[in-house]
């Protein structure tokens, strides 16, 4: 329920009224040409009818009876009309629908049209629309990591399920991921990354590696750069991810990049760590360490926890203004080889509370000294260690080409997304997600019924989720109030409290005691050769009750180890004690 303004008011209490209504399908005004329309609410709950309360979802469909403007409607708007007319009414158009009364209208649907009809030798045209449901009709899919229950630690929520299905349907309640899913064109941005952090340490791409204890941190929304946020509750506050994708140091750009609030804090620094997997169990890395006490931005090239080269930059509008900040940087390593290693060139980027696009006051910085050369390595793990109210943690491979012509609207992918959700706070925390089947739509409504949750797209066409915290406290004013001079036409008042008693009902389960094992190792006992030019895939059955496992390691020392990893040779020969081929797929781990 929305709220009215003077004007409707005004037209609500005139001695007459007459209905309003406007209707745009596809972007025209068809307004005029209704006939008749109605809006319907379908609730799909699993409380009974005498509790008076709804936990589920929520869909609106809109019926219009649309007529023809001295053409009969068939002829402009039915299937076989022509595309200069027809098209406005085609399924997946959009629809805006808006009544009232007095000339006065204020919003009642929003959605796309799902079918239409018509009967030769009639002047009507039947449109059918539905809400942003019709957009959540994708199969319903959610990584399963296995750390959840390896480390007895949450690692998301039902509200992070819910965002994760949202965003699968192209509905955001933030940046959405940089660069496509797919990566069939080895030239454009790919995303390795991307964890909004709303209820949940789970990424979309990629997987939590390790998780903080839940005594440690809070998920907020007050303040949160766009809806929710990892709030620490001691300085350093630390928490790391695999990517989905391990992808080389040399030869590319790639950026990472998140959003915080540096009103919400507990400290004074930040520091995002991008982790490179070297030869013999050895680690280099890229690191961004945010100041905001000072406004110092430094970038780090080197070895993990021995050194490297400090690039430093001083902001002194990071230390003045407190607020949402959108940090990251990037990295340029094409610059090529010197010797075995590879030389980069670090830039950061910042946008500041006010919307200003923060240029440092210095050019990028190429690293040529000793310790700050990487050798061929492949990304390894992502580190956050935080002070400040994060959300929004993305890395992206292969990312803009050219440091210095790299956009403001390009950092903040302005005209790329628009916010169309609304969470509400983190609750249900989660050690393991559950198995989800059907549409997005069908996940997140057993999701919102589970939970004592709501579900449903407003008006506005903005998706709203509501939690089980609404029965916790009683609204301050009432939604709507009416009198029985003339807004009623007929009141009945009933207590069925007896059947709230017959009905109401609460299961119980202890999964306290819930544990996890290790599945079955897979062991490949053949050397695969790979020949120039082609490529060799390599599967392995998954039971459904399996869960996901990280992406697969470069092996390189030794003596073979477990886990999920993989061996390159030159030749096929064997390792020296005899055991798995040198050049062959080692064991592989399920969680």
């Amino acid at each position: 329920m929305q709220d009215s303004d003077e004007l409707l008011g005004a037209a609500l209490a005139a001695p007459d009224r007459t209905p309003a209504h406007a209707t745009r399908l596809g972007g025209r005004e068809l307004g005029a040409q209704i006939q008749s329309w109605k809006v319907e609410r379908a609730y799909s709950t699993d409380l009974p009818e005498a509790l008076r309360a709804f936990s589920g979802s929520a869909s609106a469909q809109l019926e219009l009876l649309l007529g023809g403007n001295g053409v009969p409607a068939p002829l402009l708007y039915s299937a076989w009309a022509g595309r200069g007319t027809g098209d406005a009414v085609r399924p997946g158009q959009s629809v805006v629908h808006r009544a009232g009364a007095n000339g006065r209208t204020v919003p009642a649907f929003r959605g796309t049209v799902r079918s239409r009809s018509a009967a030769s030798g009639s002047d009507t045209v039947t449109v059918q629309a539905l809400d942003g449901a019709e957009r959540l009709r994708g199969p319903a899919q959610l990584p399963r990591p296995y750390h959840g229950l390896r480390y007895g630690r949450p690692v998301a929520s039902a509200t992070w399920c819910v965002d994760e299905l949202l965003r699968q349907g192209g509905i955001h309640s933030c940046p959405p991921p940089r660069a496509s899913a797919e990566a069939e064109d080895p030239t454009k941005p790919f995303i390795v990354l991307y964890a909004s952090l709303h209820g949940g340490f789970n990424a979309s791409y990629g997987q939590p590696e390790t998780l903080p204890a839940p005594a440690s941190y809070s998920w907020i929304r007050d303040g949160a750069p766009f809806d929710t946020a990892l709030m620490p509750k001691a300085a350093g506050l630390e928490v790391s991810w695999m990517p989905r994708s391990r992808f080389v140091v040399a030869g590319k750009v790639f950026q990472a990049e998140l959003h915080v609030n540096t009103a919400l804090s507990v400290g004074s620094e930040l520091e995002l760590k991008l982790v490179f997997d070297r030869s013999a169990g050895a680690f280099g890395n890229y690191a961004l360490n945010v100041y905001f006490a000072t406004g110092v931005v430094k970038i780090t090239s080197g070895t993990v926890d021995c050194g490297g080269t400090v690039a430093s930059w001083t902001i002194p509008k990071l230390a003045s203004l407190k607020g949402v900040w959108h940090l990251g940087f990037t990295v340029d390593t094409r610059a090529g080889t010197t010797g075995a290693s590879t030389p980069a060139t670090v830039y950061p980027r910042l946008t500041a509370p006010d919307g200003e696009y923060v240029v440092p006051p210095t050019a990028p910085y190429t690293f040529t000294e000793a310790s700050a050369l990487q050798p061929p390595s492949e990304l390894f793990q992502v580190n956050l260690k935080t002070d400040v109210a994060v959300e929004c943690l993305q890395v992206t491979d292969r990312s803009w080409p050219d440091l210095t012509s790299y956009t403001a609207d390009e950092w903040e992918q302005r005209g790329r997304w628009a916010r169309g959700a609304v969470l509400d706070d983190a609750t249900v925390p989660l050690f393991d997600l559950p198995k989800v089947s059907g549409s997005q739509w069908d996940a997140i409504t057993e999701i919102a019924r589970a939970t004592l949750s709501t579900a449903e797209f407003d008006e506005l066409g903005v998706f709203r989720w509501r939690g089980p915290g609404r029965f916790q406290s009683v609204p301050a004013r009432p939604d709507l109030t009416v009198t029985t001079r003339r807004d009623i036409a007929a009141l009945t008042v009933s207590e069925e409290i007896d059947a709230c008693r017959n009905y109401c009902e609460q299961p119980y389960q202890d999964w306290t005691g819930i544990s996890h094992t290790f599945s079955d190792t897979v062991t490949d006992t053949v050397v695969r050769e790979i020949r120039p030019g082609t490529s060799v895939e390599v599967a392995y059955a998954i039971a459904e009750d399996e869960l996901d496992i990280g992406p697969l390691q470069i092996e390189d020392d030794v003596a073979p180890i477990g886990g999920h990893r993989v061996r390159f040779g030159s030749a096929a020969t064997r390792d020296g004690d005899g055991g798995m081929p040198a050049d062959s797929l080692p064991p592989v781990l399920g969680g």
